[in-house]
């Protein structure tokens, strides 16, 4: 059984973590004069997104990314060219997708859409589509670890665990009020779940081994431990490299504070999700609360392992 210092790891050292540095935050200190220039790296590619295209998900290791646009999903390879997409708006044209869930072998999408839509959908590259129907309303969807079966969580507390191909396997209520914030731990054994509404971990096999109305913010962004910096955006799973937000760069650094990569950055960075591996870097950039931009950067040693 995994224990729960172990689930705080594993949920800490998340694949894929959204940092937003927000006008409230702290104010970082003077650059300290040990921290050697660094030639900052290239954007691999840029993708305009707003208005009516929305950057909607990411594989934790960066296999694809996932775009909407104008009612089609696109899923994007990682050097920029779309390998497929699903026109989901030809289901119904009142589907509004607040989440979506990308297979690691980036050849299914799976959606859950607003409060008044009580269904979630499981799209293959290969063509077929599976509905699934719920009395409550899905809050998240998400691949298990083996693209076998997919897990979703509801605005009334409970998971459930359903077969790709849409067999159920088990439904479980909680004591949480909105079960968010999902992540299938790395043995695949456990799927543990934290947001505002609450937090809880439930095995696989449909036991449910802690819950509470309790919970947190799913993100591990924290507050930085160096002085220069803002935010800690991603630390590696072995805890020798992190990406921190600075005043006017991201930048990945050793455990002692040696900057080994950096990217430019702007007050309109909001978003930067990392790579499990600290393979890539994708900086989402805002004007006026809207996205306009997400680039995708390829990250060199000795930043990445």
């Amino acid at each position: 059984m995994t224990s729960m210092s172990t689930v705080s790891r594993l949920a800490a050292a998340a694949a894929l973590v959204l940092a937003a540095a927000t006008a409230a935050a702290a104010q970082p200190g003077p650059a300290p004069a040990s921290r050697a220039w660094v030639e900052p790296l290239k954007a691999q590619w840029s993708r305009p997104v707003g208005g009516k295209t929305r950057f909607v998900g990411v594989e934790e290791y960066g296999r694809c990314s996932v775009f909407i646009d104008s009612g089609v999903i696109q899923v994007v390879n990682p050097g920029g060219d779309v390998a497929w997409t699903w026109a989901f708006g030809k289901i119904s044209k009142l589907l509004n997708p607040t989440d979506v869930a990308v297979a690691h072998g980036c050849d299914a999408v799976a959606i859950v859409g607003d409060s008044s839509y009580k269904r979630a959908l499981i799209a293959e590259r290969s063509g077929p589509v599976t509905t699934l129907l719920f009395e409550d309303t899905p809050a998240q969807i998400a691949f298990d670890r083996t693209d076998r079966f997919v897990a979703i969580g509801s605005y009334i507390g409970s998971l459930s665990l359903f077969s790709r191909d849409g067999g159920i396997r088990w439904i479980r209520a909680t004591d949480a009020q909105i079960v968010q914030g999902m992540i299938f731990t790395d043995d695949n054994q456990h799927i543990t779940f934290s947001s505002h509404g609450g937090a809880g971990t439930v095995s696989l096999a449909g036991h449910v081994e802690m819950s509470t109305r309790q919970g947190g913010d799913s993100s591990s962004e924290t507050r930085s431990p160096l002085p220069y910096y803002r935010w800690r955006i991603a630390r590696s799973e072995d805890a020798t490299r992190m990406w921190l937000r600075g005043e006017d760069s991201i930048d990945c650094v050793d455990a002692g504070g040696k900057v080994l990569a950096t990217i430019d950055a702007t007050p309109s960075m909001q978003g930067v999700k990392v790579s499990r591996d600290f393979a890539q870097v994708l900086v989402i950039t805002e004007k006026n609360l809207r996205p306009v931009s997400v680039e995708r950067y390829e990250i060199t040693a000795p930043c990445r392992p």
